[in-house]
């Protein structure tokens, strides 16, 4: 017999999901729709899913989301690691040891950065600071690390 209209029955079939890529190892894996947070099944990295907003205040931690990051101009993040599967836009404070983001990468004047980036695409507007650090840009996440005396797979070679 089948269940009542007002019942709470499950659908046949598996579960509806969705494919992620994970912002410290690049792994790819299926999560479900209505997860929040949840870690990486190979390098076990914590992530966000969806994009990480700082409006204002302190965040002295590590960001890894699936998706975008913004650092908002009254914001500061003071952190290991800053990494966004897509773009990363800073009108506030950064200093990291590590940021990458698998879109462009935006400082806007006001922002004030130090430390290591990486990204496929850099915009630096007229008034952003840069304290330090290294950046590689335009190289895919597979190349060698942030560290600017290593050497590349190429070079090694």
């Amino acid at each position: 017999m089948p269940p009542a209209p007002h019942s709470h029955a499950l659908p046949d079939g598996p579960a509806p999901k969705h494919t992620v890529r994970c912002s410290a190892c690049d792994h790819r894996f299926d999560v479900s729709p209505k997860a929040l947070t949840l870690r990486c099944p190979r390098c076990t990295a914590p992530m966000s899913i969806g994009d990480v907003v700082l409006t204002a205040g302190a965040c002295c931690s590590m960001i890894q989301a699936v998706g975008q990051v913004f650092i908002g101009p009254f914001a500061r993040f003071k952190g290991r690691v800053l990494r966004a599967t897509g773009a990363m836009r800073v009108e506030g404070r950064v200093e990291t040891s590590e940021a990458s983001c698998g879109e462009t990468f935006t400082l806007v004047s006001g922002s004030r950065w130090k430390g290591n980036c990486r990204a496929p695409r850099m915009i630096v507007e007229e008034g952003a600071v840069i304290d330090g650090g290294f950046f590689r840009v335009g190289e895919n996440r597979d190349s060698a690390s942030l560290d600017p005396g290593a050497q590349t797979s190429e070079e090694a070679a």
